[in-house]
């Protein structure tokens, strides 16, 4: 989170298709408010054509983790600094 509130995200892996799906993320969700990362559904990957959620070891339970992750760092973030205190991260 930059001192304006807007959330930057980078990512390190040692995987090309990590990455790529990261970067997909990343390119959605880098420099948007903290409240807009923590709006996001898993739903919200469906229309992204990634698959369908809880449907058992697949590319898009990838998806759903890392945007967790990313929804859980904001939340913090946002705590820490007064600006995201009333929404709930699944």
């Amino acid at each position: 989170m930059d001192k304006n509130g807007v959330m930057r995200f980078r990512l390190e892996s040692d995987s090309e298709i990590t990455k790529g799906l990261y970067s997909c993320l990343i390119l959605l969700l880098d420099g948007t408010e903290a409240d807009e990362v923590l709006s996001v559904k898993i739903d919200n990957l469906i229309e992204l054509n990634v698959g369908l959620p809880s449907r058992g070891n697949s590319r898009v339970n990838t998806w759903h983790n890392v945007l967790i992750s990313m929804q859980w760092r904001t939340k913090s973030l946002g705590e820490e600094r007064g600006i995201c205190k009333t929404i709930q991260v699944p």
